[in-house]
């Protein structure tokens, strides 16, 4: 009863874990080009010692992003940009280098180019681009050239990581990575458009649900186990 216990107490755990993951994504349903998350799990078998009977338990060994582009959806904004393809554009962090693909932008006090987050936009060479006061003819061709009244301005650096599983989430729009990513070069700017998150309500309201039902399954399982855990031993008591 002690291992069935505890193979539970673990799966009771993961679901946890799991019901976390995705109520993060329905938070971030409405949060521009958000990308869903998902655990990954694999069962340990547990030994304590050879003669011991051994225990499965499944513990969740990674979380991974499912990097499938959301829809477009016009916004008329000059400033905003989608992306259409696999890359992303950089954004200067606090710590360095970051990524992103939310591309509702806007002007900061020094006229520079920033995201939702206010993160300074860079250009090709990693700098922040600036846009000239009182410009209010931006064009932005779909390979990031950023043109206006008096011609180019600066370009918007696009990059994408030759293997997504690498790709770390930093909150809800940001990315890294450990391998540095190369020129995305098939990856098309849009401009005056967004791109929404990938996320489906109704999936993840599902998921959400069959998790809480198989928890209360589980826990009534628990307390089964415990109420005979406690008769045995009461009867042992009693032979006593």
């Amino acid at each position: 009863m002690e291992n069935a216990s505890i193979a539970i107490l673990s799966t009771q755990a993961a679901l946890m874990r799991q019901l976390d993951v995705t109520a993060n994504n329905m938070a971030n349903m409405t949060t521009p080009a958000y990308k869903r998350q998902k655990l990954l799990f694999r069962e340990y078998v547990l030994q304590n010692t050879p003669e011991a009977e051994p225990i499965k338990v499944a513990l969740d060994y990674a979380t991974t992003l499912d990097m499938t582009q959301g829809a477009l959806t016009r916004t008329g904004n000059l400033l905003d940009i989608a992306l259409d393809g696999k890359g992303f554009f950089s954004v200067q962090g606090t710590d360095g280098k970051l990524y992103s693909r939310a591309g509702n932008l806007s002007l900061n006090s020094t006229h520079q180019l920033v995201d939702m987050s206010g993160a300074p936009v860079l250009n090709e060479g990693g700098q922040p681009i600036t846009i000239p006061e009182g410009e209010n003819a931006l064009t932005i061709a779909s390979n990031g050239s950023i043109a206006g009244s008096t011609g180019e301005i600066g370009r918007i650096g696009l990059f994408e990581f030759t293997n997504e599983e690498t790709v770390i989430p930093v909150g809800a729009t940001h990315y890294t990575s450990d391998i540095p990513p190369v020129s995305a070069t098939e990856t098309k700017v849009v401009q005056g458009a967004v791109e929404n998150s990938n996320i489906e309500p109704i999936t993840e309201m599902t998921s959400i649900l069959n998790m809480q039902r198989q928890y209360q399954d589980n826990q009534k399982i628990i307390e089964t186990t415990h109420d005979l855990t406690l008769k045995a031993i009461s009867r042992i008591g009693t032979v006593a």
